[in-house]
């Protein structure tokens, strides 16, 4: 995992911080300053976001998943039905949430004032904010009195947008041509996966750089009930009843559980769901979606091709230490 925090530029001119092997390159936005990184990392970590001082954005989302979570209903100050969405790589999403109802530049909005999450009290928050010494250093750099919501919201969209991760033995393998770096049966899956098994139609990979999604929305309709709308509850729109976003299959085997609903425990469940793929299983409307004839052995290296996925972790620890205890508000 990358930490992209020390962009450069040159007369005024996003330049290109690191090139990710198997992603496209990292271009810094103008307003992109190694302080906010800073300051929306510790932020993450922050339990003086939420309402009741006991959970931060790291509550949720795991740094050791990927910036997942672990279960299918997660809980902030309340309840929620869908399972959470790793955070890596956002920087080449054009949406956030699985519906895809906000861009990732808004998406730190919602948690913080959903009242299923974090439910932030900014008068609150903000005055323990700014009395925490991390902040003050910030503030001190900025020649500023106060933290304001918008530093914030600013800060945690760049820290969440410069979580890169990268160098899984994929990359190895298809782009620093290191034949060493996959086994047979891996090989084997990969050949599935842009072949017989059709993957790739959705969860994308080319020559240059390989996200492994197409950033778009599909009817799947492999698990659950179909109670779920999915993107039709923003936009209304008939073709978009139970659509939802391709997810990227980078760090797939740290993600687990599966699909929006977290109804797969393993990725060998999630195969064999998209192997059998019956009409009868699935309300869908996406033709993509039917049975993939693959036998057990092939289903299996397709799955030991999508562990091959994952990249080295360089876990990131709470560096606000408050872990094992309620934050009090002051």
């Amino acid at each position: 995992m990358i930490f992209l925090a020390s962009c450069e530029h040159s007369s005024g001119t996003p330049n290109l911080s690191t090139v990710p092997l198997g992603l496209p390159a990292f271009i810094a936005p103008q307003n992109y300053r190694p302080s906010y990184v800073q300051l929306g990392q510790r932020l993450f970590f922050d339990k003086r976001l939420s309402d009741d001082g006991e959970h931060s954005c790291a509550s949720c989302h795991n740094p050791k998943k990927a910036f997942s979570g672990s279960s299918f209903v997660h809980y902030g100050c309340g309840p929620n039905t869908r399972k959470v969405l790793p955070l890596v790589n956002l920087y080449y999403r054009s949406f956030a949430m699985w519906d895809g109802r906000v861009t990732v530049a808004e998406q730190p909005q919602l948690p913080l004032s959903n009242k299923c999450e974090l439910s932030t009290r900014w008068g609150r928050s903000l005055n323990a904010l700014n009395k925490a010494p991390y902040v003050r250093a910030f503030l001190a750099q900025e020649h500023r009195e106060n933290i304001s919501q918008r530093d914030v919201e600013s800060a945690l969209v760049v820290f969440v947008s410069s979580v890169v991760t990268t160098q899984s033995r994929f990359d190895r393998y298809y782009y620093a041509g290191d034949h060493s770096a996959l086994k047979s049966d891996e090989i084997a899956g990969l050949e599935l996966f842009v072949g017989k098994a059709n993957c790739s139609s959705c969860h994308t990979l080319n020559g240059s750089f390989a996200t492994f999604s197409d950033d778009g929305f599909h009817v799947v309709n492999l698990s659950g009930s179909g109670q779920d709308v999915g993107r039709f509850g923003s936009t209304r729109r008939p073709e978009d009843r139970f659509a939802f976003r391709t997810p990227s299959l980078r760090e797939i085997g740290t993600t687990a559980p599966y699909f929006h609903d977290g109804s797969s425990a393993t990725l060998e469940d999630v195969v064999h769901r998209y192997n059998l793929a019956k009409p009868a299983d699935a309300i869908t409307s996406d033709r993509k979606i039917k049975p993939l004839g693959l036998t057990a052995t092939e289903e299996s290296e397709l799955v030991a091709f999508l562990r091959a996925l994952d990249s080295p972790m360089a876990v990131l620890t709470d560096p606000v230490r408050q872990k094992r205890r309620k934050v009090r508000f002051h």
